[in-house]
């Protein structure tokens, strides 16, 4: 069994990998922006029209990734990780035959001090 030491490290891992994800999307957002009035200034016709339909797909795309990893962010923030629970919920850390469960974020299957962990929500 894990002690509540190593689930609070576990969930402020978790939260800084959502943080990472953000700041890289936003990034991406900015760059895809900053791309799209580059193009603009373009006078290529049908060329200009399809390239600025796809940026404008992508920025979308981004913008959807960017509002589930901040909504991801807001679970792991009130979260109560910091307690033990008896039964499986939200901030719950379950430990079975079939591995080791994080209740909060659906990130997947991280490693964390050498342990194989799966985020789910």
């Amino acid at each position: 069994m894990f002690n509540l030491e190593f689930k609070i490290a576990l969930f402020e891992a978790c939260s800084s990998k959502i943080s990472a994800r953000i700041a890289i999307l936003q990034r991406e957002i900015k760059l895809s922006q900053e791309s799209a009035n580059a193009d603009g200034k373009s006078s290529m016709g049908d060329k200009y029209e399809t390239s600025h339909a796809m940026a404008h797909l992508e920025k979308e795309k981004l913008g959807t990734q960017l509002n589930e990893s901040i909504q991801q962010q807001k679970v792991i923030a009130q979260a109560p990780y910091r307690k033990e629970h008896k039964k499986a919920q939200l901030g719950s850390l379950i430990e079975s035959t079939q591995g080791l469960f994080l209740i909060g974020a659906s990130l997947g299957q991280i490693n964390f001090r050498e342990q194989s962990i799966f985020c789910i929500s």
